[in-house]
């Protein structure tokens, strides 16, 4: 069964320690730079956008992996400036929190 990244409310910050708005959180096949897709459900049936793109408080909502595949993913400001790159990134690596 997959598993959610980490809890709904996961909220990303800058370097500064600003809620980081409009920042992007890329993913992809680990070890490359080719997007894959995460979801929005645990049934995978509908895919996020690649990247999923933060609210305005750097929070990214629901995002699902496919157990199948070994993510990286990729944390980038609203201007495309990384901020931090996680490889390998697997569900088994995921928090699991109650729906």
């Amino acid at each position: 069964m997959p598993n959610r990244l980490t809890n709904p409310n996961i909220q990303f910050f800058d370097n500064d320690g600003k809620m980081l708005e409009g920042g992007k959180l890329y993913f992809y096949l680990t070890g490359t730079t080719t997007a894959t897709d995460t979801y929005t459900s645990d049934t995978l049936s509908v895919a996020n956008a690649n990247p999923v793109v933060l609210d305005a408080d750097g929070r990214a909502g629901n995002i699902f992996l496919d157990p199948t595949i070994t993510y990286k993913a990729v944390l980038k400001t609203s201007a495309d400036v990384t901020i931090w790159t996680a490889d390998p990134v697997s569900h088994r690596d995921s928090q699991l929190v109650a729906k």
